[in-house]
């Protein structure tokens, strides 16, 4: 009767799932805390590093492609204007526009949002993704808990994780599939089970769903080293590529599916559909139409690729010192066979990407936000850290094993200290543009001046996918077309925001800005048929005065005055159209189709090339109608300076002492 009580109580299904989640909890505590820990901080960088977006637009173009596919669209419509309604990052075609981005980070957004009201949970799932896979990718490779816990924390402490940790980006995601896709790959063949080599595949198949190119570098870095431990064992490779593979394939298929429906073709991406010259290769590239070009050459590849480098130790545990430290775990590890895993997927992201203008591109930028395609070897060198401190601990020298943590950590401080506070002065810099926005009542038609995209200098004019916007509806800045979408749009009031600070559209080139003012100009449109435009200047020196207006190809320079009297006001009237009945005035003719009426205004002793020197420029835009002509009113302003022979400009909100006001003549 005992026995039969001892063994129930053995069996008792309760106390079997105690042992089982005690002996669960006691492996895997230390890596929940790390999780718990790397998601608060996480929260944390999102509010208060990041709490208007960062300098990167990839954010915003991520959202907006999310609203539209939560419409149940793949395109966003131009509203018949696309040249003033186009978004940043992204292509035009017969449907719309459409995201450069293949679909596998934005689905994980939407995902988020639907589940949770909002697209931050995705930035905790590339998270959770990210130590998960290095986690997984150290405990496999080297079959040491304990190392795979370290380089876990590690990567969590170094800036790199910081840094990206607040962003609405996908690169912590893809890098944790990757190195998750690494991780059941190789346990799979290990352990001849294919269900987890059919994990592997698909991983690598929703990785290309993300970032193609990616995917293939991550197939080749691990495939080699597959290659390698499983050398001769020509049946479980042959085994292993048919499983991953077909598990691979409907993620293919998919990506394929989506380049048809977006682009066309099968093989042509968004990222080369929205503009053929951002792509692989040396030569001429640029981001996208009317962007500056980039003349890429082998120089320009070693030089993206060095400069990279260079700031990589910026952003690991220890910058500097890590990086040493790295090189010692790398030589105890020189045996290893594992390190040959490690040394493929280091050199094969440089290696891959120096074929890349990005990889340029991105060296201008890495100071602030890491270098952005080497992130994922950030994983193996936090793991060649981890053996040096677990080499100290295990010889019986812990104390310098502590004393390495605490010397890492106090190396780390001011070098994340520095790279969080740039990027959150950036952040705050692009708070006004949201105040601005929000101060705006409803039914707003709002053109961002100086911007070419929606959402490039203001992050948050993102319009709804069909342009239809319960509250303000944002446009760009192309003043030959503002007046007709004016009319298209008799119901909402335009104005124009314009920023103290244009340059700040490249927010990365001025890492600690202050935050800019933004004005709200409202803007009218008068209809007539003979429009006077009166220049008033009053005098701040005594040098002479002088004005010019220019229509068409028709250029009208005046002398206001050659000794002006300081404090005074000279003033000059031109009218322009077509003469109104009984006008006496000379009438400039304005040219039959959308064009500028250009004021300028120039103080200097040169009468016959006053241009050539610093001056001030008001200019309007106009477009010919049934009624006449639509001047759209006030003028633009433009201060112009010339520096190595080139013409120099900003965009300015007012000007002391410089007046161009526009009228209707009667009878017009």
């Amino acid at each position: 009767m005992g026995a039969e009580v001892e063994t129930a109580a053995v069996k008792d299904p309760t106390t079997e799932r105690r042992a089982r989640f005690a002996q669960w909890w006691s492996r895997y505590r230390w890596l929940l805390a790390i999780l718990a820990v790397a998601l608060v901080t996480s929260v944390v960088i999102r509010h208060v590093v990041y709490p208007a977006y960062s300098w990167n637009r990839d954010e915003v173009t991520y959202q907006w492609q999310v609203s539209v596919l939560r419409g149940g669209h793949l395109f966003g419509s131009d509203g018949g204007f696309r040249h003033l309604f186009w978004p940043w990052l992204s292509g035009h075609n017969d449907h719309g526009f459409f995201s450069q981005y293949t679909l596998g980070w934005p689905l994980v957004m939407l995902a988020a949002d639907i589940l949770t009201g909002s697209t931050a949970a995705s930035i905790l799932v590339g998270v959770v993704v990210l130590l998960l896979g290095a986690y997984a990718f150290t405990r496999e490779l080297t079959h040491d808990r304990r190392l795979a816990i370290l380089t876990t924390a590690l990567v969590v402490a170094s800036p790199v994780f910081a840094v990206q940790s607040g962003v609405y980006l996908g690169y912590l995601f893809s890098t944790g599939i990757g190195f998750l896709f690494g991780a059941a790959l190789l346990a799979g063949m290990r352990r001849d089970d294919w269900r987890l080599v059919a994990v592997g595949g698909a991983l690598l198949g929703y990785l290309f769903l993300t970032r193609p190119y990616d995917a293939v570098l991550w197939g080749a870095a691990i495939g080699l080293y597959a290659l390698v431990v499983s050398w001769r064992a020509w049946a479980r490779i042959a085994r292993a590529v048919l499983v991953a593979g077909l598990a691979f394939v409907p993620f293919l298929a998919l990506a394929l599916l989506y380049n048809k429906r977006v682009t066309g073709s099968l093989t042509e991406f968004p990222f080369t559909a929205k503009d053929p010259l951002d792509s692989f290769g040396l030569g001429v590239h640029r981001l996208m139409r009317n962007t500056p070009t980039y003349v890429f050459t082998r120089r320009e590849a070693m030089r993206g690729v060095f400069r990279n480098f260079f700031y990589f130790p910026n952003f690991l545990v220890g910058a500097w010192l890590g990086v040493v430290v790295a090189f010692g775990g790398l030589w105890l590890r020189r045996r290893d066979r594992s390190t040959v895993g490690l040394l493929a997927v280091m050199a094969v992201f440089p290696l891959g990407y120096s074929y890349f203008w990005g990889i340029r591109l991105s060296s201008f930028y890495a100071f602030l936000s890491a270098p952005l395609y080497l992130i994922p070897l950030y994983v193996p060198a936090c793991l060649f850290i981890g053996t040096v401190i677990l080499w100290l601990w295990s010889s019986h020298r812990a104390t310098f094993a502590i004393v390495l943590c605490v010397v890492l950590a106090l190396v780390t401080v001011p070098y994340l200290v520095s790279r969080l506070g740039s990027n959150q002065d950036v952040s705050r810099a692009q708070e006004p543009w949201r105040a601005s926005g929000e101060s705006l009542p409803k039914s707003t038609l709002a053109f961002v001046a100086t911007q070419h995209f929606v959402m490039h200098l203001n992050p948050f004019s993102r319009n709804t996918p069909q342009l239809d916007n319960p509250g303000v509806l944002y446009a760009t800045d192309h003043p030959l077309g503002m007046l007709a979408l004016i009319a298209a749009y008799p119901n909402r009031t335009p104005v124009l925001q314009l920023t103290s600070k244009p340059a700040l559209g490249d927010a990365f080139h001025h890492p600690h800005p202050n935050p800019p003012t933004i004005h709200i100009v409202p803007l009218k449109v008068l209809t007539g048929r003979e429009l006077s435009i009166t220049a008033t200047v009053q005098a701040k020196s005594t040098t002479p005065i002088v004005v010019s207006i220019r229509v068409g190809t028709v250029v009208d320079t005046r002398v206001l005055t050659t000794t002006p009297t300081v404090g005074q006001t000279y003033e000059t009237v031109w009218h322009v159209g077509t003469a109104a009945p009984g006008s006496t005035d000379p009438v400039i003719p304005l040219p039959d189709r959308p064009a500028y009426i250009t004021v300028r205004k120039a103080v200097t002793t040169d009468l016959v090339h006053p241009l050539d020197h610093p001056h001030q420029m008001q200019r309007y835009s106009y477009r010919p109608v049934p009624a006449g002509y639509e001047l759209l009113t006030p003028t633009r302003r433009r201060a112009i300076r010339h520096k190595y022979g080139n013409r120099i400009w900003h965009e300015v909100y007012r000007f002391r002492g410089f007046d161009v006001s526009a009228g209707v003549d009667p009878g017009s």
